[in-house]
């Protein structure tokens, strides 16, 4: 399976599994350098999300998570939005 479809596996899975992603965004920051961006209505509903990727809960997650070399989680509060 290609790299994107495995992206977009993970977040059709998510958003079958978990109510509350409202956006998935993936930008090319370099070469070989991207981000993926993912906004959730409440922290909750990332937490249930992360805890069943971390759990195995969420079969999608391995295969999209292999394609990364040095993955890394953030959440942040949006306190401006115009």
């Amino acid at each position: 399976m290609a790299s994107w479809a495995r992206r977009n596996a993970l977040v059709a899975a998510v958003r079958g599994a978990f109510p509350g992603l409202t956006e998935a965004r993936l930008a090319r920051v370099g070469e070989q350098l991207w981000t993926d961006s993912w906004r959730w209505e409440t922290p909750a509903s990332l937490d249930a999300a992360l805890q069943a990727a971390a759990t195995g809960a969420l079969p999608a997650a391995g295969p999209a998570f292999a394609l990364t070399g040095n993955a890394t989680a953030e959440s942040a509060e949006i306190v401006d939005e115009r």
